[in-house]
């Protein structure tokens, strides 16, 4: 055989074997692990979610929303982890609640830098609350997340720790290693977000999702699940049921591009459904914004009703039930009034004399709220605000 035909023989072959591996398909579950995986140590990226929650007033609202009927959230963050302790990130949020034949609106835009976080919220709609009015259409600038000030972090999320360099690592070594979907059928590819992009039915699987929230917690707290956890985590996860939907992803990239799922959600007592969608975009590119001038939040509520939202969710610690949190923090005193309690508040005698508050007085500034619970939220028991020095 002429050298020139076996040279061309050899690149005949070759085209063809090179065409037969661009064209296979990739197993769905080596495109999803991918996807996962460079989700998980992707720096900046945008963020587009819609949900909606339709479920009896009982399960929803509770006691501060007790004639809900639905909330529907549309929020757009433009995400920058490249310092992941103190990342950067521009959000944009509408939230409307039904209430019978009446809608609580509520939208702004929420910036986060340097560790600060600012809020400015615009359409309020016909929210009759002190906050709405106080903080509607200027920015506010606070030290720590907002939704605190609404829903304060109880004792167990008091004593869970900000994820250091080797919980994040673990986090993410996680989120890449566990299977989040199943692909119950190969639908034919899309064209999303000018990309060609691979397109599956999928089921999510909670089991990996129960994994990851223990693994969270259990790097939050820096012990050990114990079955507490993981009873309280395997309960949620059969509440929310086992969500169905759908995936695309770049062809080109391997990355997620949108996320659709919907579950149907069961109660103690009733049942209800929660649906939504999550776009991905911009990856890749730094957020880059301005810092607002703005006011401190606790000037703008004023300290009296700061210090009730902060010390909001229950009244706290009886007068024999200080919590542990509290006990470690507080300071030792001599030992003649170490053990004397003579309010009866949780607090020494000593420990009183320290803060300034009254021995003989569970409730010195007279708000409702023990002197032991104030301090055990880092609020002053001697009148409005933080306690300096002491405080959150």
């Amino acid at each position: 055989m002429p050298k020139r035909a076996i040279i061309f023989g050899g690149l005949g072959l070759a085209a063809v074997v090179s065409m037969a591996v661009f064209l296979s398909e990739p197993a769905p579950r080596t495109v999803l692990n991918k996807a996962q995986r460079k989700l998980a140590v992707e720096k900046t990226m945008r963020v587009e979610s819609e949900a909606a929650l339709a479920l009896p007033p009982q399960e929803l609202g509770g006691v501060a929303t007790p004639s809900a009927t639905g909330v529907d959230i549309v929020m757009r963050v433009d995400l920058d982890r490249t310092d992941p302790f103190r990342h950067a990130s521009v959000s944009t949020f509408a939230f409307a609640q039904g209430s019978g034949s009446a809608e609580m609106r509520l939208s702004g835009e929420a910036r986060r830098k340097d560790g600060r976080h600012y809020l400015r919220l615009e359409d309020t709609g016909d929210l009759s609350s002190d906050v709405a009015a106080r903080l509607k259409g200027k920015w506010v600038v606070s030290e720590r997340p907002f939704l605190e000030f609404i829903l304060p972090p109880d004792e167990r999320a008091l004593a869970e720790r900000p994820l250091d360099a080797l919980g994040v690592a673990a986090m993410a070594q996680a989120f890449s290693s566990v299977d989040l979907f199943t692909v119950t059928e190969k639908l034919p590819d899309e064209k999303l977000l000018d990309a060609k992009a691979r397109h599956y039915a999928v089921e999510m699987n909670m089991e990996a999702v129960s994994a990851l929230l223990l693994k969270l917690r259990e790097a939050r707290v820096g012990r050990a699940i114990d079955a507490e956890d993981v009873l309280a985590v395997t309960a949620d996860m059969i509440r929310w049921g086992k969500p169905v939907g759908e995936v695309w992803i770049d062809k080109r990239t391997g990355k997620f591009l949108k996320i659709g799922l919907f579950s149907a959600m069961n109660g103690a007592d009733a049942s209800g459904a929660v649906g939504g969608t999550v776009r991905f975009s911009r990856y890749g590119r730094p957020v880059v914004f301005d810092v607002p001038q703005a006011e401190d939040v606790e000037k703008a509520l004023g300290p009296a009703f700061s210090k009730r939202l902060s010390l909001a969710g229950g009244r706290g610690p009886t007068a024999t039930e200080t919590t542990p949190a509290l006990q470690a923090t507080l300071p030792a005193t001599g030992a003649a009034v170490r053990e004397a309690d003579s309010d009866g508040d949780g607090l020494s005698d000593g420990q009183e004399h320290f803060y300034g508050s009254d021995a003989w007085n569970p409730d010195t500034d007279g708000d409702g709220w023990s002197d032991a619970l104030e301090l055990d939220k880092g609020m002053n028991p001697v009148g409005p605000g933080a306690l300096f020095g002491f405080g959150l």
